[in-house]
C-alpha cells in the first residue's frame, strides 16, 4: 500500500479525509475480509491435528492475503500490547499459537460471500490470488538476493499490496467489478480512473484499513 497523501496537510488530516471519503462508498465498517473458504477449512483441520507444527500454519496463511491481514491485525492489536509491531506471518503465528489462529480461520469462514457471486463478476478472484502470490514470491526473492534483513516482512507487503481491491469488491456500494465494467473495453486500471469512479484509489483504501488494523509502518509505507 502506498502512502499517496496530500503534502499540503498533516498525515492525520489526510487520513481523516480518507476516512470521510470511505464512508460514502463503503456499506459498513469492515473488520473482516472475504477469502476462499477452502484455505480456512484446511487451517482448521491442521490446528486440530496433533502432528501439525506452527510452521505448517504459517505456510497456509502465507498463501491467503485476507487471512494474512486478519492474523497480523490480531497480533498487533491493543490486546497484546507488544512493544514492537510484528510484520512476519511466521512470527505472528509463533506468538499467537494454535487457538488464536484457529479463531481467525473461524471468523473468516463467516465472510465468504465473494465466492458465491464470483462466476458472474468482472473481478476475477482466482487471478487476484495468483497475482498477489506472484508479487509476494517475487518480492521475497528480490529481498533474499539483496540480503534484506526481513524477507518475510517483504513477502507480507507483497501479499497485501492490493488488499484494497478486496475491500472495494466486497464492502463497497459500487464494487470493483462495477469499476471494471465501467472502463471496458480498454480496461485502463489507473489511480486516476479509480479516483474518478470511487472517490479514492484501491491503494488508499488499503492503506486506510491497514492503519485501522494497526499493521506495522514497514507494510503501510
Amino acid at each position: 500500500m502506498m502512502r499517496k497523501l496530500m503534502t499540503t496537510t498533516t498525515e492525520k488530516e489526510a487520513v481523516d479525509k480518507l476516512r470521510e471519503a470511505a464512508k460514502f462508498i463503503l456499506k459498513q465498517e469492515v473488520n473482516n475480509l472475504q477469502l476462499v473458504p477452502s484455505a480456512a477449512l484446511k487451517l482448521l483441520r491442521l490446528t486440530q491435528d496433533s502432528n501439525t507444527q506452527l510452521s505448517d500454519l504459517a505456510k497456509i496463511i502465507e498463501t491467503e492475503p485476507a487471512l494474512a491481514a486478519k492474523v497480523l491485525r490480531n497480533v498487533n492489536s491493543a490486546a497484546y500490547c507488544l512493544p514492537h509491531k510484528i510484520a512476519s506471518i511466521k512470527r505472528a503465528v509463533n506468538f499467537l499459537g494454535f487457538s488464536a489462529v484457529r479463531r481467525s480461520a473461524l471468523d473468516l469462514l463467516f465472510y465468504n460471500k465473494l465466492i458465491n457471486h464470483q462466476l458472474k463478476r468482472e473481478f476475477n478472484l482466482l487471478f487476484f490470488w495468483q497475482h498477489c502470490l506472484f508479487v509476494a514470491a517475487l518480492s521475497k526473492r528480490i529481498a533474499d538476493v539483496l540480503k534484506h534483513p526481513e524477507p518475510d516482512l517483504v513477502y507480507t507487503a507483497g501479499l497485501l499490496h492490493d488488499i484494497g481491491k478486496i475491500v472495494l469488491e466486497t464492502a463497497s456500494r459500487l464494487t470493483y467489478s462495477d469499476f471494471l465494467q465501467s472502463i471496458k473495453p480498454q480496461y485502463q486500471i489507473t489511480p486516476e480512473n479509480e479516483q474518478r469512479f470511487f472517490g479514492l484509489t484501491h491503494s488508499q483504501i488499503g492503506y486506510l484499513f491497514c492503519l485501522e488494523w494497526q499493521l506495522p509502518n514497514a507494510i503501510t509505507a
